[in-house]
């Protein structure tokens, strides 16, 4: 039976994403997504089915609730989300911010990414799990691969091969990808993690904002599909994300 592109481990390391509604939206109650499953692992999550109350919520706040498991200690830690809902001031659009939230955590998850190296944009059960968590994974942190991180080693090995007019092409071209990446938050984000969406956002900013030519975008293309090719063989990606 197909997996649905889940990476197909026994052991739940996060429940999927849901919306806990405050009391001007539904009393309180949370409306769940994917009540009680797994996001990565097997097909139960623990926790999955509390109600904003029982999740540690005062009842009156939005966010989005999911838990992902801590390899350190083995256990599922509780995630809420409360970014962007004290902008939105209706209690529909709060709901419809919340939704776009947990389909977007949702993705995150599937696709490898961890809470617990991105601080400013998730909050634990209190302030004080996060500082205890904050110093034990200050040496995990540090051995994050990131974008910028991947990018440097394809450079690395193309300099080898490539003449050096082309290797200019490519350093420049991926340096202003990196640093697209970094100003729209994505930076810290696993590689795994990059999505196609995220990638034709930035060929939107490409086109709308630098009013680059077709073959100019088109060198862009074959660059970045060329990076990614390199991530499939370091298997640090399954798919690449550079599509129409």
């Amino acid at each position: 039976m197909k997996k649905s592109g889940f990476i197909g481990k026994k052991k739940v390391l996060a429940t999927i994403p849901r919306l806990v509604e405050g009391v001007d939206g539904s009393k309180g109650k949370g409306n769940s997504v994917g009540r009680g499953k797994s996001v990565v692992g097997g097909s139960s999550g623990v926790g999955g089915n509390n109600s904003g109350s029982r999740n540690g919520g005062s009842g009156r706040d939005w966010y989005v609730y999911f838990q992902v498991r801590d390899p350190l200690t083995d256990k599922m830690k509780p995630i809420k989300v409360y970014r962007g809902f004290k902008e939105r001031k209706t209690a529909a659009e709060k709901r419809d911010w919340g939704y776009m939230l947990v389909a977007e955590y949702t993705e995150r998850l599937r696709a490898g990414w961890s809470p617990l190296n991105d601080r400013d944009d998730v909050i634990y059960s209190d302030n004080i799990e996060y500082e205890n968590l904050a110093s034990r994974f200050t040496t995990l942190r540090k051995a994050v691969r990131n974008s910028r991180y991947y990018l440097s080693a394809f450079l690395e090995e193309k300099k080898r091969i490539l003449r050096p007019n082309t290797y200019k092409t490519y350093t420049s071209k991926l340096r202003i990808y990196c640093n697209w990446l970094e100003k729209h938050g994505y930076g810290d984000y696993d590689v795994s993690a990059i999505t196609n969406e995220i990638i034709l956002k930035f060929f939107v900013f490409l086109v709308d904002d630098r009013g680059l030519d077709k073959l100019t975008i088109e060198k862009y293309i074959q660059i970045l599909k060329n990076y990614y090719e390199y991530l499939k063989r370091l298997d640090r990606v399954r798919n690449n994300p550079v599509h129409d």
